[in-house]
């Protein structure tokens, strides 16, 4: 693929710069080098339609790099990344928030077939210093100093990343847990991620299974195979046409069995980006598909990746009976975690209750138990730091029967940036009496979690 690159990135004398090294976003990737951006990527992005004829399709881009340097101008940037007489990329307005955190919008026309237009945010890997509000009765009338770090005398520690003794055959995951040796590197990616954001809330951690991985990656490589004749007449990408070859049963249940799981299947999640750790991201953004990857009950995973052109594939199986989780509980965003989104924009299906004016939503907060615990929550609240309520969706299994041993909440509206919140809850836990409160803070960017903070 050939790439027509006019980057007009530029950095003037005062002006903010961005941070040096990676950054990472939803649907950009790049790096900084002083007032020069290396390189460019815009992975996921696709645009999917029909022509004249009626015929299926469209334009995707995966892991396609554009070389720079392009220089920095007034922390702006515009370009047109791809330009042909087939499509046209471009990013129609893109700026730095911060010297940690980037936003824009881009625009792709596969000509005749369809245009999709999306925004995008990117945050550096260096974190930003730490400030805290040290509640001081007087209003100066001023800003707080968002420069100056403030030293609690006990630092956060680092994500624990020391392999664990599996036992052989077992080789260890990054971020804990297990899996078998014939775990493929997008697999390991996938589950290491998952077992990160367990790790963050103090759950069990997971192991791989061979027979997940094998359902899981059966399933995408049946998905993309059979896309036009099957999925795009209908068919729900959660289910198989078991007459087309490849395709090994008509639910995700009767695919672990086929491969030979015999333990309890719980879950299955798609995305559809090939890429195993913006698809956990991606999940972990959302209400019901988050939820194999916090319930402390999950005891095993598996994962699979697929793509065919524009046609892509992420799928997680999930296997469930992890005893030492039943009476665990898994609260995110955590007590204390920083970086969280300021925004959901509701795109999943089934769709969650939609705020009063539509989405997007503030993030989705939730509160998943162990079997051995029967949570019922009476009442709820979300403040912000200034001690204003905010109004709030709130749903559980009462409500939403996909809300498995599971307590959600969601502002109707965007949170503000780079602000805390605390929430409350009150009620019964296995018939007495349960509050819990705890607060989290918001990073710059809308629907950006921060990824690369350290373990509570």
């Amino acid at each position: 693929m050939v790439f027509l690159l006019v980057l007009l990135w530029g950095c003037s004398e005062g002006a903010l710069k961005p941070v040096d090294g990676p950054w990472h976003g939803d649907v950009i990737e790049f790096e900084v080098e002083g007032s020069k951006i290396l390189w460019v990527e815009m992975p996921g992005v696709q645009c999917i339609g029909t022509n004249d004829a009626g015929d299926n399709c469209g334009v995707a881009f995966q892991s396609e790099r554009m070389q720079g340097p392009f220089k920095v101008k007034n922390a702006q940037f515009s370009a047109t990344l791809i330009s042909n007489n087939l499509y046209q990329l471009e990013i129609v307005e893109g700026r730095f928030l911060s010297p940690y955190e980037a936003e824009g919008t881009y625009r792709l026309e596969a000509f005749g077939c369809c245009v999709k237009t999306g925004a995008f945010v990117a945050s550096s890997e260096e974190r930003p210093p730490v400030v805290q509000d040290t509640g001081g009765s007087s209003d100066t009338g001023s800003q707080p100093d968002t420069t100056t770090p403030v030293d609690t005398g006990n630092p956060p520690p680092d994500i624990v990343t020391t392999p664990q003794d599996c036992g052989e055959p077992m080789v260890p995951l990054t971020f804990g847990g297990c899996t078998p040796p014939a775990t493929n590197a997008d697999q390991k990616a996938a589950l290491s991620e998952v077992n990160k954001i367990r790790g963050w809330l103090k759950v069990p951690l997971i192991n791989g299974h061979t027979s997940l991985n094998q359902s899981s990656q059966a399933h995408c490589e049946c998905y993309v195979t059979h896309y036009d004749a099957v999925y795009a007449a209908g068919m729900s990408g959660h289910q198989e046409d078991t007459s087309y070859e490849g395709c090994y049963g008509v639910d995700f249940w009767d695919r672990m069995a086929h491969f030979g799981y015999d333990k309890p299947a719980s879950f299955e999640i798609m995305s559809f980006q090939a890429d195993p750790v913006a698809a956990v991201h991606g999940w972990t953004h959302t209400l019901y598909h988050r939820l194999p990857i916090v319930d402390p009950y999950t005891l095993e995973g598996g994962y699979g990746g697929a793509a065919d052109g524009w046609v892509m594939c992420d799928t997680m199986n999930f296997g469930s009976g992890n005893v030492a989780g039943s009476d665990a509980i898994a609260i995110l965003p955590f007590d204390g975690q920083v970086g969280v989104a300021t925004a959901w924009d509701g795109n999943e299906l089934p769709q969650p209750q939609p705020p009063d004016d539509g989405y997007p939503s503030g993030p989705i907060i939730t509160v998943t138990t162990g079997p051995d615990l029967n949570l019922k929550v009476d009442t709820y609240s979300l403040r912000h730091e200034d001690g204003t309520e905010v109004p709030v969706i709130f749903l559980d299994e009462a409500v939403d029967g996909w809300l498995v041993r599971t307590t959600a909440l969601y502002a109707h509206s965007p949170l503000d940036p780079v602000t805390t919140y605390t929430v409350s809850l009150s009620g019964e836990l296995n018939g007495s009496s349960w509050n819990k409160t705890w607060s989290f803070t918001t990073g710059l960017a809308d629907y950006y979690w921060d990824y690369n903070i350290p373990a509570p």
